[in-house]
């Protein structure tokens, strides 16, 4: 006897596998398993418990795959306060300090984000003065204000305000599991809303404890995504006894480890690309210097 279906889909725009091209069919779905896909007479799999959804030529496919998710990058878009509202410096800095007031005693940094470029930018002396010495950082397009604290703390500067360098602060944020698992659960709600249904995620390192936080949700039969997390080394060599503990710890189905994201080159716009020929008007083939040596004995671990 045929299943029958919870959800029947009818489009006119079925994209699967081996097809190269989208077809006029259903799919039949029972529980969170595909019962059948194709084309003609799909009324075996219908009784009066079926919701059938008449999606004319919407496409109807599998889930995409992100093969380079950054989770962490996301949460520094959310985090702190929102001060792209403000066009004028005191009001900005006054907002940053009522948000300041709302931070628990153990939250070591206050963060903003959004501050517009043309705005006068404070001293380091100014935000230690205004603040009483507390980690400030301000985000703005390609760079940050931050304070003497910050800098002491985070050992990066505005001039280097990127991932790769500012991996104590994402060690900070994400380690704030109260602000981040909620977070995280956001964010893939809204790469479900874009059709994503499996990720492959990049961590700093030991991924600083967020890996106990996966562990969590995958046993609390919280993940609807599929998550394949990789080790980036960048405050310490590669670490292979955590690759292998991952490895072991992971086997169910929504969380393995897959291994290490390792840089090989960097921007072109910065003649880190590497190139075959050298860049117009140098002899420089790639501006960044890649430890090759270093990466083939990791690859061979």
């Amino acid at each position: 006897m045929t299943q029958k279906a919870d959800i029947l889909l009818r489009s006119t725009a079925v994209f699967t596998y081996p097809n190269d091209r989208p077809f006029d069919g259903f799919v039949a779905i029972r529980g969170n398993r595909i019962l059948a896909v194709g084309s003609g007479e799909d009324t075996q799999y219908i009784d009066e418990h079926t919701i059938v959804y008449e999606l004319g030529s919407k496409l109807v496919c599998p889930g995409f795959v992100d093969t380079h998710c950054f989770f962490t990058g996301y949460l520094l878009t959310q985090s702190g306060v929102d001060l792209s509202g403000y066009s004028e410096l005191p009001g900005l800095l006054e907002a940053a300090k009522a948000y300041g007031a709302t931070l628990q005693p153990g939250e070591p940094v206050l963060l903003g984000r959004g501050v517009r470029a043309d705005l006068p930018k404070p001293s380091e002396s100014q935000l230690d003065a205004l603040f009483g010495g507390k980690p400030v950082i301000l985000f703005l397009d390609g760079t940050c204000w931050m304070n003497e604290s910050a800098r002491a703390r985070y050992a990066f500067t505005p001039e280097t305000c990127w991932s790769e360098s500012y991996w104590r602060l994402l060690r900070d944020v994400l380690g704030d599991l109260a602000k981040s698992v909620p977070a995280y659960e956001q964010y893939h709600a809204m790469l479900h809303a874009r059709g994503v249904t499996s990720t492959k995620e990049m961590g700093f390192d030991d991924f600083y404890g967020f890996a106990d936080a996966l562990a969590a949700l995958e046993n609390d039969r919280k993940l609807a995504m599929r998550v394949h997390f990789m080790s980036q080394p960048v405050g310490a060599p590669m670490n292979l006894a955590f690759g292998q503990e991952m490895r072991a710890r992971f086997q169910g189905d929504f969380v393995r480890f897959s291994g290490y994201n390792q840089m090989t080159d960097g921007s072109i716009s910065q003649m880190e690309g590497e190139m075959k020929q050298p860049y117009e008007g140098t002899d420089i083939l790639c501006a960044k210097k890649i430890d090759w040596a270093g990466l083939e004995k990791d690859a061979l671990a």
